[in-house]
């Protein structure tokens, strides 16, 4: 299913219709976006609109946001769904614009726990974006776009921005260890305009042991960096520190980079694996040097 973003524009005069609670019907132009929230198909994380799934399913918040020519923030909004029940009319936002030329961000916010604030200022800058970067999934596309007289569907792809990575540790945790923490940083905030991140959010998770073996870890990196450092420290009983493995790992949007290997027989020069899988499907192996 395709998520339809409908814009209304109007002629401008010196009494701005926008500001006008009945702007003349026939001076309204709708122009419908239809989005998919996936340039590329993937699995087994949730498919493009071609697996049948629809927008609601893929993301739980949807939006955008429009600068006018004179760099005036003009449009605002999105919708969200917290619930499994998704609502029918979830994937069309309506808005109301003069004919012109905008600048476009929509954007789609899916998988993960953590917290990511959409960032709008009043006039464009390099400030537009996204702050407070967490664990979560982000598609997004940054355009221009004219609204003009014309009725129109556009067809628009969002991109995953985002990367997933798995450790999956495989051995049995030794008696001696008393916990397992993993360190890593990646971007704070993201500048839409340019394309670039910038700041740092620490990441710092101590992982659960259940039954003998450490549990299965993952984590939504958006707009991840070309490379992290990726730090498994291993602590005693008493929280002294056995040994730590630092890796420094690849990463790219729409893709998974799997950490997965026996990590307490390193003690015997053996190493963690680790994966790259391409548009998450098949995987491509990156040993780390002895």
């Amino acid at each position: 299913m395709l998520c339809a973003f409908s814009f209304i524009g109007c002629n401008h005069t010196e009494d701005d219709p926008t500001n006008s609670p009945n702007p003349p019907t026939e001076d309204l132009v709708s122009v419908t976006f239809n989005v998919n929230p996936l340039a590329v198909e993937v699995a087994p994380i949730s498919r493009s609109s071609s697996s049948g799934l629809s927008v609601g399913e893929l993301v739980n918040t949807i939006g955008c946001a429009a600068y006018d020519e004179s760099g005036k923030l003009v449009v605002d909004v999105f919708k969200e769904h917290n619930s499994t029940e998704i609502p029918e009319d979830f994937g069309t936002i309506t808005a109301t614009l003069l004919p012109g030329k905008y600048k476009l961000l929509i954007y789609g916010l899916g998988k993960g726990d953590g917290e990511i604030i959409q960032s709008f200022p009043n006039e464009y800058s390099s400030d537009l974006g996204f702050r407070k970067l967490g664990d979560r999934e982000v598609f997004y596309t940054f355009k221009d776009i004219e609204i003009s007289h014309s009725s129109s569907n556009v067809e628009v792809s969002l991109p995953r921005m985002s990367a997933l990575l798995k450790v999956e540790i495989t051995d049995e945790v030794h008696p001696n260890v008393g916990k397992v923490v993993y360190t890593f940083f990646h971007y704070d905030r993201w500048e839409a305009s340019g394309n670039k991140g910038g700041g740092t959010n620490l990441i710092k998770k101590e992982v659960s042991i259940v039954d003998g073996y450490l549990e299965n870890y993952q984590y939504y990196i958006p707009f991840p960096n070309s490379t992290i450092n990726f730090k498994i420290s291993v602590y005693d009983n008493k929280n002294t520190v056995l040994f730590e493995r630092n890796l420094s790992l690849p990463f790219e949007p729409n893709k998974r980079t799997i950490v997965r290997g026996k990590l307490f027989s390193s003690l015997d020069n053996k190493d963690l694996e680790i994966f790259i899988e391409d548009t998450w499907g098949e995987d491509l192996e990156y040993p780390l040097p002895e």
